[in-house]
């Protein structure tokens, strides 16, 4: 019996020399320990494919053009969509936009036509269809630039035009003819 308890006793003092042994040649950590962030990638915009085939065509490609006498609906003011596919390869961020009618970064007064958040869908694009009064774009007889901008986040306060990190945001830009029955034609070299 005796024996047995030496042997109990030698057993009981290794395990306790091993675990002494183990816990002090580890490495101590004294910094903490920081995953590594995602890459903040910026966005691209294209146009969707039914941009091409709409009543007004609004593809990223092509002159917008719009009547005011011929594409006004008697009962309303007029609208014209502009549907997009945003990219972003951060699938699980949110994106903002911002929408802006002639906006003139040197003056940096006009305030966005539209703007929200486009929220993240996992998934690498995301559809965004922009609507646009008639009104908003501006007089007739004259060419007016429309401008989307998409980014992680603007810079506040109003219009938040430009993002906070300038690698980080997506332009698409859309020129429209404006025409009307007193202004059937626009000189395109006056775009802005």
């Amino acid at each position: 019996m005796a024996h047995v308890d030496s042997a109990r006793r030698l057993l009981f003092i290794m395990l306790a020399t091993f675990a002494t042994t183990t816990s002090l040649s580890g490495c101590l950590i004294t910094e903490p320990l920081h995953e590594p962030r995602e890459e903040n990638l910026p966005p691209s915009i294209v146009s969707a494919p039914s941009a091409a085939t709409l009543p007004i065509p609004t593809d990223l490609g092509s002159v917008v053009s719009i009547d005011l006498d011929r594409n006004t609906p008697v009962d309303g003011p007029g609208e014209a969509l502009f549907p997009v596919r945003v990219r972003d390869p951060n699938v699980h961020q949110a994106l903002y936009y911002r929408l802006f009618v002639d906006f003139d970064p040197e003056l940096n007064r006009t305030p966005p036509v539209a703007g929200d958040r486009i929220e993240a869908n996992s998934t690498l694009t995301r559809n965004l269809d922009l609507t646009v009064s008639f009104r908003d774009l501006g007089l007739a007889g004259r060419c007016h630039k429309l401008e989307l901008r998409v980014s992680s986040a603007f810079v506040d306060p109003l219009p938040q035009y430009d993002s906070v990190d300038p690698d980080d945001v997506a332009i698409a830009v859309w020129w429209i003819r404006l025409t009307d029955d007193i202004h059937p034609t626009v000189d395109l070299s006056t775009c802005p």
